[in-house]
């Protein structure tokens, strides 16, 4: 009788968002255990090389610190090491993910180079402002 093999679940290579690997069923390898070790640190620097899951790590920190995201904290984090013991910190603040991917891109003139910096001060002022309005409107009333 031949053995029956189950397929292992698709390597979610390219994709960062951890809600969607975990909604999708990708594989994925639990590291949530380090979230514990990371509170515990006054300062934290990420240093990897390319592809090596800095971006997955953020989403992960996002998805577990984001008070917005914490009605689908059992969802994502079953069977997780932190979804079976989470830390006090879970979900404790809004968080605003600022991605900086695309600066120096010709879509992205304005961040481009240091020198360029003055010319890009008023977008990013009118950003924080946006942030702002929307954080005591969305957040901040009861």
């Amino acid at each position: 009788m031949a053995a029956t093999h189950l397929p292992y679940p698709p390597i979610p290579y390219g994709m960062a968002d951890f809600s969607a690997i975990r909604r999708e069923g990708f594989l994925y390898v639990d590291k949530t255990r380090f979230l514990r070790d990371l509170e515990n640190e006054r300062h934290v620097f990420l240093l990897r090389p390319r592809r090596f899951g800095k971006s997955c790590w953020i989403s992960i920190l996002e998805h577990y610190y984001d008070r917005r995201r914490k009605d689908n904290f059992e969802a994502l984090f079953a069977g997780t090491d932190i979804g079976r013991e989470p830390t006090p910190a879970t979900s404790p603040t809004s968080v605003w993910r600022n991605n900086t991917r695309r600066c120096g891109s010709p879509e992205s003139p304005w961040c481009s180079a240091a020198g360029n910096w003055w010319r890009g001060r008023p977008l990013m002022a009118g950003a924080m402002d946006r942030y702002r309005r929307w954080y005591s409107a969305t957040l901040l009333e009861p």
